[in-house]
């Protein structure tokens, strides 16, 4: 059974409807019909009228279906012994034998499928024998109580690209996480539960230790937004520290106060970032994984100019 445009015509006589709301109704209705949707079959033309006027489309949807189920239910009542009339599709299991000469692969083909998955872990296993002749960078994780829930789900983003740009790059830095306690800090049980869900290794260091335990206090700088020095240059001896945090609401010097804390020196990078759409003015700090970005660009023997290229596409980043 299917719908004719001719049969419900006459409604458009009456001009609540236009044929081109009549046109997409019918089509809609043989078209869930063909797929063995629950539609009525039957539909009378004060019912089509009236599906047609509702406003949203989903409301319509509710509407067939409230009457497929009135029209089934008259239909087993006079025929109780017949088979039921929608019958849902039967999904039948397929393997990837079945889709080969779709695409023209073969037992033979030359290209072999590699999973995702796979993938990264390959470029782990060549990440692996350069971290320890890698740069090194600790991320301080001891700005929970500065950060709002919106702003740590921000940052469990921001780890996760962070990881993924330094699987990815030829020159990778050697990450240290510190400075989180492994039972109460939502950093903690965000990096436990990365680490509890890999199949290998994970490959950089984890401590709930501060930075200036791990390493000499000479050889620690403390990378912010206002550092009493300039970044020039990166020194295979010293050992950077970026603050695992996620900013909204801009406050000032939150990083160099840890870093004074700390007593250790602090350094900012000679640019200036801003959003495209914002004044030059309203400068911005840059996020976890722009920092990893650039110090990787930088220990590769990369210039300033060209490891702050193509940072972001809404973020501007200028010297």
């Amino acid at each position: 059974m299917s719908y004719n445009y001719h049969d419900y015509g006459h409604l458009l006589e009456k001009g609540t409807i236009s044929k081109q709301q009549l046109r997409a109704m019918v089509y809609y209705l043989n078209r869930e019909i063909r797929k063995g949707r629950h539609v009525p079959r039957h539909l009378t033309p004060e019912l089509l009228e009236e599906v047609i006027q509702l406003p949203s489309l989903n409301k319509r949807r509710r509407f067939l279906q409230f009457y497929a189920g009135k029209e089934y239910k008259e239909y087993r009542k006079q025929n109780p012994r017949s088979q039921p009339v929608y019958d849902k599709p039967i999904i039948e299991p397929w393997t990837s034998t079945d889709v080969l000469p779709r695409y023209g692969l073969f037992a033979n083909c030359i290209f072999p499928r590699i999973e995702e998955r796979k993938l990264y872990m390959v470029l782990e296993k060549l990440m692996l024998p350069r971290l320890p002749f890698a740069q090194r960078v600790a991320v301080d994780f001891s700005f929970d109580d500065l950060m709002s829930p919106r702003e740590m789900r921000k940052l469990s983003v921001d780890m996760k690209l962070m990881f993924a740009a330094n699987r990815w790059t030829t020159s990778p830095v050697n990450l240290h996480l510190c400075s989180f306690d492994p039972e109460t800090s939502f950093s903690a049980r965000l990096v436990t539960n990365m680490v509890a869900a890999r199949k290998l290794a994970f490959p950089y260091e984890l401590s709930p230790k501060p930075v200036t335990e791990l390493f000499p206090r000479e050889n620690i700088v403390y990378l912010s937004p206002e550092g009493e020095g300039v970044l020039d240059n990166l020194d295979e001896d010293v050992i950077y520290v970026i603050g695992a945090l996620v900013d909204k609401t801009n406050l000032p010097g939150v990083s160099a106060r840890r870093a004074r804390e700390l007593g250790v020196r602090s350094m900012r990078f000679p640019t200036s970032a801003c959003l495209r759409w914002e004044e030059k003015g309203d400068e911005r700090p840059l996020h976890l994984t722009h920092c990893v970005q650039i110090l990787s660009k930088l220990s590769s023997g990369c210039p300033w100019e060209e490891a702050i290229r193509g940072l972001d596409d809404f973020l501007t980043v200028e010297l």
